[in-house]
């Protein structure tokens, strides 16, 4: 219904919101997010006058939040063998936590060998649990010998990234005896 004055907005008086721009009975505010607001969350309410001079306070309530913190691994990564040694005919999977849902993609996980080979990722029951894995085995080719790192990168809906990583050591040469002295 028409209102006899602009609607009083409460709760975000310190993020200097232009307006209202009124189209009928829509009022609209806005401001654009350039970094310098205080992260977290945001509840906005407004006190409506009608043209009969009936109010309402605490009206429309809703809110925002607005995020400057970077997604992070909570738990893990946990790799699917301990010692994290690795061959040829392996697959190499890492499950983690993270601290916060993720943006609607999921973490982007990669083994660094001789090639970068993707490891897709699953949610777990809670969306913040995440398990990648190859896939495919390791071929020979792939294995540089040594240490190599598992990548992870993460993503949350606000866009801010993390990113992690774990080492891995991949083996593909089988064990020689260098020398053998019969002892006495």
């Amino acid at each position: 219904e028409p209102l006899k004055t602009d609607p009083i907005l409460y709760g975000v008086p310190s993020l200097g919101l232009t307006g209202p721009v009124k189209s009928g009975t829509l009022y609209t505010w806005t401001r654009k997010i350039d970094g310098s607001e205080a992260h977290g969350a945001y509840a906005v309410t407004a006190d409506l006058t009608d043209l009969a001079g009936n109010q309402k306070t605490g009206a429309g309530a809703t809110g925002f939040s607005i995020d400057k913190v970077a997604p992070y691994l909570a738990t893990g990564p946990t790799l699917n063998k301990g010692p994290a040694y690795y061959k040829a005919g392996e697959t190499v999977s890492v499950s983690f936590t993270t601290n916060e849902d993720l943006d609607l993609s999921l973490p982007v996980v990669t083994l660094n060998t001789t090639a970068t080979l993707p490891m897709p990722c699953t949610a777990g029951a809670d969306t913040n649990d995440y398990t990648c894995t190859m896939t495919r085995a390791l071929l020979g080719t792939d294995l540089p010998q040594g240490q190599v790192s598992v990548s992870i990168s993460l993503k949350d809906a606000a866009q801010n990234t993390g990113f992690a990583s774990v080492t891995v050591t991949l083996d593909n040469d089988n064990p020689t005896l260098l020398a053998a002295t019969p002892s006495q």
